[in-house]
């Protein structure tokens, strides 16, 4: 889209997860192109709770998938650097 044009880029699935794998690379988090493979096909936003937005869902940073009465988080997706530590950790 042209700056200024009033109009927003919508993120695609794909493309948030191209970006994620391109992040972790650069981070140092994903060195291993079996692990870029599995960061590129798994679609994690669908482990997502309904409504969370493909950037966030895409985010390196948890998902909180529920929470207790008190509002504090009980459940999440792990942190994307830190699946990609444990899956390359053998």
């Amino acid at each position: 889209m042209a700056p200024g044009s009033g109009m927003t880029e919508t993120l695609t699935a794909q493309d948030a997860r191209r970006r994620l794998v391109d992040q972790l690379r650069s981070q140092g988090w994903i060195t291993r192109p079996e692990v870029a493979a599995a960061f590129t096909a798994v679609p994690r936003h669908l482990f997502a709770p309904t409504g969370t937005s493909i950037e966030s869902a895409y985010a390196n940073d948890v998902v909180v998938t529920r929470r207790g009465s008190d509002g504090k988080a009980t459940s999440s997706i792990s942190a994307p650097w830190l699946q990609a530590y444990m899956v390359w950790w053998r």
